[in-house]
């Protein structure tokens, strides 16, 4: 009896492992994905003549791009088959690739640089969230995560702020969108991982790594369809 406990636990802490270190992999995908789009508009930004000009003059190989993401995300979402490594594996990498020259093409043509400043929050938040998953011995509870995504966005909106002339109120609505999504980020890849650390039926995290954008645009979604369902309620 005692050796059949013993065994059950054993299993059970090995699952507990792998299913955590899926969960830090995929934070970590997320962050390095992040993290290479603002490498790039970055550079671009900085680079304008010739770099970042000819990337806004053929504005087609950013609409190339962005209708590959798009496909990406698609077949993800409905064929089973490619969020299995190694076919997971090529459609982040691709899907990054792609994502990568969009939001560069974007960053150039918003020359408010609010779209430039969006990515820093959300690159901020990906990179705490990496940190903290790899740092913690257990799952990242709900009231750390906002704690994360408090600390991440205002501290890039503070350099922001005191750096840039963008001006006060088009930083507070960015970071107020931002925050949302850094919030549900959390929420959505608990759901991925089917809430929890000690739940081990994980979504492949490459394939989690894109789909997560997806799930993200059906958040805002979902929250301007209540909010004009309210303001409807309210003029009647």
């Amino acid at each position: 009896m005692n050796l059949s406990r013993h065994s059950h636990s054993k299993i059970n802490w090995e699952e507990k492992k792998e299913h955590l270190g899926k969960i830090r992999m995929l934070y970590t995908l997320f962050a390095v994905q992040l993290i290479i789009a603002l490498v790039w508009a970055s550079f671009a930004l900085s680079y304008l003549d010739p770099f970042g000009n000819g990337i806004l003059k053929y504005w087609w190989v950013a609409l190339i791009t962005g209708i590959i993401c798009l496909v990406i995300l698609l077949a993800l979402y409905f064929v089973a088959a490619l969020r299995k490594t190694p076919l997971s594996m090529v459609m982040y990498i691709v899907f990054t690739l792609c994502f990568m020259y969009t939001v560069g093409y974007f960053c150039l043509l918003d020359k408010k640089y609010l779209v430039y400043y969006a990515l820093w929050l959300l690159t901020a938040i990906a990179i705490g969230f990496a940190i903290y998953a790899w740092a913690a011995p257990n799952g990242m509870s709900s009231m750390i995560a906002m704690m994360v995504v408090l600390f991440a966005c205002l501290m890039v909106f503070l350099v922001f702020l005191i750096f840039t002339s963008i001006t006060f109120i088009g930083l507070s609505l960015v970071l107020l969108i931002i925050l949302i999504f850094g919030f549900y980020l959390h929420y959505d890849v608990r759901k991925m991982v089917r809430g929890g650390v000690n739940d081990y039926n994980v979504e492949d995290p490459w394939a989690g790594a894109v789909t997560i954008w997806g799930d993200g645009l059906l958040v805002f979604f979902r929250f301007f369809e209540l909010l004009g369902r309210a303001c409807c309620k309210t003029s009647d």
